[in-house]
């Protein structure tokens, strides 16, 4: 029995599609879908709709395009066929974050006639209107577009706590690009790259806090109760809250140093007179007094944070900071496996598709990648969900010489992984063997892409794709 990621398109997302085609498209119109082959939304776009991206024939191409310049060469093809209107229903809003260029050339080259948190319809100018990828990237009046895909990425990322969100994604939601056309694509800062000086930060060097991270359905709830139960520590299983604080300052930082390029130094202005990093210190002291209260409230001495996705690792320089002493535990997990039990946990929330499973796995791993780069020896360990209950011992162990746990709470933790598990990460009738691609019954074209998108990143965690171990 093969697993499976693929669901049914939802009955309000066809009634959208019907009422939006049926509103904005002429009779003579005809919609490309990006939707792989579903037959029920390409029935709800009208007759003669088709799919996109598209292969010679018409028909859907079987693959993802692999930049945003081929995107774009499809997407001329497909309207030499005939197409006048792009549809994006909200299961493929992910190409707009993905295939920025794209994105670009659609706002300044095409019209967007509808767009809500359902779905968006581009009206495709003629070809002979037609620019080239790289003068559409630059137009200025692709800064209306960006700005609008990355307000709606924000509301889903609210929504399903920053599933759908690559790092890039989230650097953005700090504020870290200007939002114009130039900057569309350039990565014109990284997302570990904060705007304010670290090293002017307010420490905690007497706190020793726990942080358990990794993507979410990797074991991170697992882990945290098992330490938690074991050392007796405060902690919320659901923290979500530090992960805000570096885009809280940053948006502090950058609105601030905005403010001083209009006003010159001047004695008579309180602005001049402000200590900005006392506010900003004064902010990361407010995070930390919410931990250190309930710790003390609750007559214990140590606290531990779980917080799965990418905005959390993407906060640990910051924490690293304010925490000399801290320990980092991160959970990871196969990545089909880790997809499987994301879509069954998830299943209910639209933003909970496949892509979304396979890119935030991704963003979690090389952020990780990134930031142990800066992390003391000794200050953290990486765990196989897998482990926690195959090679317990040795997982005690490790955790045992990380947080000096004396042989009463090795106990417990030992007692908690094998047999308590409260909540079930499980990946259907894969649990407990390997999972390649060959086992999953996902489109072929998204395997393709699986490989290409996560492959590199895949082998070099020691995960297999697919069974003759190609990445």
């Amino acid at each position: 029995m093969s697993a499976t990621g693929a669901g049914a398109t939802s009955d309000d997302l066809l009634v959208r599609v019907r009422e939006v085609v049926g509103r904005t498209i002429p009779k003579n119109g005809r919609v490309l879908v990006v939707a792989k082959t579903d037959a029920a939304l390409l029935s709800a776009a009208g007759d003669g709709a088709a799919p996109f991206p598209q292969g010679a024939d018409g028909g859907h191409a079987g693959f993802y395009p692999g930049d945003s310049t081929q995107a774009i060469e499809m997407l001329t093809a497909a309207r030499r066929r005939g197409g006048t209107h792009l549809l994006f229903p909200d299961s493929s809003f992910w190409w707009l974050d993905h295939y920025e260029t794209l994105r670009a050339h659609l706002g300044v080259q095409h019209r967007c006639v509808w767009r809500d948190d359902r779905c968006a319809l581009y009206e495709l100018s003629p070809l002979s209107e037609d620019t080239n990828a790289a003068e559409s990237a630059a137009a200025p009046d692709a800064a209306e577009e960006l700005a609008f895909w990355r307000t709606t990425a924000e509301q889903r990322g609210h929504r399903v706590k920053q599933l759908e969100q690559t790092c890039e994604s989230l650097w953005r939601r700090a504020g870290g690009q200007a939002g114009s056309g130039d900057n569309i694509g350039t990565g014109a800062r990284s997302i570990f790259e904060l705007p304010f000086d670290l090293n002017r930060i307010v420490e905690f060097p007497e706190a020793e806090p726990i942080f358990v991270v990794g993507a979410s359905r990797s074991g991170t709830t697992a882990m945290g109760n098992a330490v938690r139960k074991a050392l007796n520590c405060f902690g919320w299983m659901e923290g979500h809250l530090f992960p805000q604080l570096p885009l809280v300052m940053s948006a502090m930082k950058e609105r601030w140093d905005a403010l001083l390029e209009f006003e010159i130094a001047n004695p008579d202005l309180a602005l001049n007179h402000f200590d900005f990093y006392g506010a900003l210190n004064h902010t990361a002291e407010t995070f930390n007094d919410l931990y250190a209260k309930h710790t003390a409230e609750a007559g214990l001495s140590r606290w531990l944070d779980k917080t799965p996705e990418p905005g959390a690792i993407i906060a640990i320089p910051l924490l690293n900071r304010m925490y000399p002493r801290a320990t980092y535990l991160f959970m990871h997990r196969n990545p089909i496996k880790r997809t499987l039990s994301f879509l069954k946990r998830f299943k209910v929330s639209r933003e909970a598709t496949m892509e979304m499973g396979i890119l935030s796995w991704k963003a979690c791993m090389d952020a990780w990648t990134k930031v142990r780069e800066d992390l003391r020896p000794g200050s953290f360990a990486e765990f196989r969900q897998d482990d926690l209950t195959a090679r317990t011992d040795e997982v005690i162990a490790r955790l045992s010489a990380l947080l000096h746990m004396t042989p009463d709470q090795q106990a417990i933790a030992r007692d908690y992984f094998l047999s308590e598990r409260p909540e079930f990460t499980g990946s259907g009738d894969a649990d407990g063997r390997e999972l390649t691609l060959e086992d999953v019954d996902w489109p072929e074209e998204f395997k393709r892409w699986c490989v290409t998108t996560c492959g590199e990143t895949a082998t070099a965690w020691g995960y297999r794709l697919t069974r003759n171990g190609e990445a």
